[in-house]
C-alpha cells in the first residue's frame, strides 16, 4: 500500500499458526508491528490491497479448520473489520489479486483442488461468482494484477501454465445502448472527439483510469459532439461513462499514447 509492504500470519518454526501483522517501510528499511489480524491465527491465507486498505481471508486455523472469513485492515486507523465471508467454499492455499475497486479470489483447496473464481466489490461488500479459472483445478498458485488484468499461474503438482483474466471495464457499466457513434481518434495523443446520434441534455461525461479512479469529468453537456482534451493525463488505458438523467448512456474504453 503506497510505499509500505505488509506481512503477517502464517506458521512459525514450531508449525504454530500466527496472527501478528507487520509493516515494512521502503524508505527506512524498517519493520513496525501493527494490530494483530482480526480473525483467528492461521496460515495458507490469501491477501490483496485496494487503495489504503488491505484484505486477508480464508486459510487454515490452529485447529486445522479451513476458513472462509474475510477481513479488511485500514492503513490509516490500524483497525481490522470483518467483511462478508468469501463467496465460495471454505478453503486454503487459494490465490487473489485486485483490479480497481474489486478484489478477486479463486482456486485453492476445499477438500479437493478447486478452480472456481470470485469477485468482491469494495463498495457493496458483495461476492459474485465469475468464470472459472481457465486452467486445471489447483492450489498453491500465484497471482497478481497489471492494470486492468489479473494473472494466475503455476501451483501444486508441478503445473507451469500461466493465465490472464480480463474482467472488462472495472467499475464501469457495459454499453447499454447504441447511441455511441464514434470515438476518434482512438488511441489519441492530444484530443479526441465523441459523436452520438442525438442531442444530449445536461449529460455528464466521467473518465476513469485503469485503477477505477475518477480523473476527469465534463458536466452540462448539451450537444452531439464532445471533445476530450488530454490535459495532464499520462499514457494508458482509460474508461469513459456518459450519463444523462441518472442513466448510463454508454461506456467505452480508450487509450492515450504519444503516437
Amino acid at each position: 500500500i503506497g510505499t509500505k509492504g505488509y506481512l503477517g500470519l502464517g506458521y512459525d518454526n514450531s508449525s504454530t499458526t500466527r496472527k501478528d501483522f507487520w509493516e515494512w517501510n521502503q524508505a527506512t528499511d524498517t519493520w513496525t508491528q501493527k494490530s494483530d489480524f482480526g480473525g483467528s491465527p492461521r496460515g495458507e491465507t490469501v491477501g490483496f490491497s485496494i487503495g489504503t486498505k488491505g484484505y486477508i481471508g480464508t486459510g487454515n486455523d490452529s485447529g486445522n479448520v479451513i476458513k472462509r472469513d474475510f477481513w479488511e485492515w485500514d492503513q490509516l486507523t490500524n483497525i481490522w473489520i470483518q467483511k462478508a465471508d468469501f463467496g465460495g467454499t471454505a478453503r486454503r492455499n487459494d490465490v487473489g489479486f485486485s483490479i480497481g475497486t474489486k478484489g478477486f479470489i479463486g482456486t485453492g483447496w476445499d477438500g479437493s483442488s478447486a478452480n472456481d473464481f470470485w469477485e468482491w466489490d469494495q463498495t457493496t461488500n458483495v461476492w459474485t461468482q465469475k468464470a472459472n479459472f481457465g486452467g486445471s483445478v489447483r492450489s498453491d498458485a500465484i497471482g497478481f494484477s497489471i492494470g486492468t488484468k489479473g494473472y494466475i499461474g503455476t501451483g501444486g503438482n508441478g503445473t507451469t501454465d500461466f493465465w490472464e483474466y480480463d474482467p472488462g471495464v472495472i467499475g464501469i457499466d457495459p454499453i447499454i445502448s447504441d447511441h455511441l457513434i464514434s470515438i476518434y481518434p482512438n488511441p489519441f495523443s492530444f484530443e479526441t472527439r465523441i459523436t452520438v446520434n442525438e442531442n444530449l441534455t445536461n449529460a455528464i461525461l466521467t473518465i476513469y483510469n485503469s485503477s477505477g479512479e475518477r480523473v476527469k469529468q465534463i458536466c452540462s453537456i448539451a450537444d452531439r459532439t464532445i471533445m476530450i482534451q488530454r490535459d495532464h493525463l499520462p499514457n494508458g488505458i482509460y474508461f469513459l461513462r456518459l450519463t444523462q438523467n441518472e442513466r448510463t448512456f454508454f461506456s467505452q474504453r480508450f487509450v492515450i499514447s504519444e503516437n
